[in-house]
């Protein structure tokens, strides 16, 4: 059999062309994806729509089927398809319905928000502002000025620190949080990995925020500082090099402390890494140390109410 420069020609074309409905398709199953792990009430309203639309080809197919069996006659057989005809226009005229949830609805999944009394939780929700993101857009980028503080309500993002994925964050996670606490620079890179939806807050009221409800100060410290740390250490030697599941143990098990004006902190056998505050060496007034920064030259004194993260100097 001879195959012809133009067979050989189509051939190709029809391969291209298949590649491309594949590909497509790809795009179009992840994309419906990411809508029902981000948007469910989007993913279910067009799913509802998907399956109406499956019913009433069902029932016009049932009807070709019963008219060629001669079960009806094609009077009934032209009413009964009008009819469906009638719906799938409707159908196709009306778009899918949805409601989003409100903001409250959202936070009540925030775990450190749980335990709020009511009251306490609908004022410090009535701060926040719904933000959305799509997949590789930067939240925040290191070095950043404070921007407020966002809590992920759906969807994943990556925190970098230089080049490396520090960590995946999904919903329930906050960021931003360290800044707001010891007014420093962003000091990681997040991007959103999917779609993502956040609830932002502004620097202001997240300090209101803290007013109403003066524990969420302390819940704060006790998470944020295992990530800022994480962020702060893991760029540096030796910590660089250190398995990134053994490093993330070993910050687990350190402890947040506040050392008080005139208080002496003892390096001993510790890594200890300054949050807040001012600090200066023992008998060297003049060398003073402001946070962030680890603390590695010897004992120091806190210049004001400081906050320090101490973990075990691991060799």
């Amino acid at each position: 059999m001879v195959i012809s420069a133009k067979d050989d020609e189509e051939k190709k074309s029809l391969e291209i062309i298949e590649n491309e409905i594949n590909e497509n398709r790809i795009h179009g199953l992840t994309f419906l994806r990411n809508v029902r792990n981000s948007y469910p009430e989007i993913y279910t309203a067009i799913s509802t729509r998907q399956a109406i639309r499956a019913m009433l080809n069902s029932e016009k197919h049932t009807v070709d089927r019963l008219l060629h069996r001669g079960r009806i006659n094609s009077g009934e057989a032209d009413k009964m398809k009008h009819s469906i005809e009638i719906r799938m226009k409707k159908l196709i005229d009306t778009p899918p319905s949805f409601e989003m949830p409100e903001t409250i609805e959202l936070m009540r999944g925030v775990s450190w928000l749980k335990d709020l009394d009511q009251d306490k939780f609908n004022k410090i929700v009535g701060f926040f502002q719904n933000r959305i993101y799509s997949p590789d857009q930067k939240l925040v980028k290191v070095n950043d000025t404070d921007e407020g503080v966002f809590v992920i309500v759906r969807g994943k993002v990556k925190v970098e620190v230089g080049d490396e994925v520090i960590d995946i964050l999904g919903a329930g996670s906050v960021i931003g949080e360290m800044s707001i606490l010891n007014k420093s620079k962003r000091c990681a890179t997040v991007t959103a990995e999917s779609p993502v939806t956040t609830m932002w807050i502004s620097s202001s009221n997240i300090k209101k925020a803290i007013k109403i409800a003066n524990e969420l100060e302390g819940k704060f410290w006790d998470f944020a500082s295992i990530r800022f740390v994480e962020n702060l250490l893991r760029s540096q030697k030796p910590w660089n090099s250190w398995n990134l599941e053994e490093f993330r143990e070993w910050v687990l098990n350190g402890i947040v402390k506040t050392a008080k004006q005139g208080e002496t902190i003892t390096l001993g056998d510790n890594i200890i890494v300054l949050l807040t505050g001012h600090v200066h060496g023992s008998g060297d007034k003049k060398k003073s140390k402001r946070a962030p920064v680890i603390l590695e030259d010897g004992d120091v004194i806190a210049d004001g109410s400081s906050k320090i993260f101490i973990m075990s100097n691991k060799q």
